[in-house]
């Protein structure tokens, strides 16, 4: 089994009328001095020859195109790569980001992309 695309989908939401890819949350959220009221839910799919799909998330409140930015520079390093080897491919796209920094958009890619690893390998078993 080989891995022969990776596609990325956000979340569209919508407030008064204007269309974001972000969801909008009725009352703002907040940990500590940091308040949101919005995040971007990205969704992963890592498709194989066999027409198996792993599917991973994440949610960040960055704009949407970052984030499918990073997976689709990420891409190239695992397309041809055998999806049951997670570990490998974990480290592979790790050693890769030196040069983007291994922080926010990059680091929620990487995750996306390794959750939806672990559910094909699920899905193959």
């Amino acid at each position: 089994m080989k891995i022969v695309d990776v596609r990325t989908t956000a979340l569209i939401g919508k407030l008064n009328g204007f269309s974001e890819n972000r969801y909008f949350y009725p009352d703002p959220l907040g940990r500590g001095i940091f308040f949101f009221s919005h995040r971007a839910f990205m969704f992963v799919e890592v498709i194989t020859d066999e027409g198996l799909v792993g599917i991973g998330t994440h949610c960040h409140s960055l704009p949407p195109k970052l984030f499918k930015a990073a997976v689709e520079d990420l891409k190239d390093l695992i397309v041809g790569e055998d999806p049951c080897f997670i570990e490998r491919i974990w480290e592979k796209i790790y050693h890769s980001t030196i040069r983007y920094g291994r922080r926010g958009v990059v680091i929620g890619a990487l995750s996306a992309i390794d959750i939806a690893l672990w559910d094909l390998m699920g899905k193959s078993l």
